[in-house]
């Protein structure tokens, strides 16, 4: 299993960022996180977070 790591900071506090890690459910995901940037998933969360600015993403596996 693989999860988007987005590491995103608040526009109104530059210098507090958070980790936010997004579950992938479909296979398809999977794969493409892993053979290309998540590009339309990372527009999707900032879409749906307006406050935050995204700084970077990532691949990676679940947290424990």
């Amino acid at each position: 299993m693989v999860e988007l790591i987005v590491l995103a900071c608040l526009m109104a506090q530059p210098q507090s960022c958070e980790e936010f890690h997004l579950p992938f459910l479909r296979p398809m995901e999977v794969f493409e996180c892993m053979t290309k940037p998540p590009t339309l998933e990372v527009i999707r969360w900032a879409n749906e977070h307006p406050l935050w600015t995204i700084k970077k993403w990532t691949c990676g596996p679940p947290r424990a």
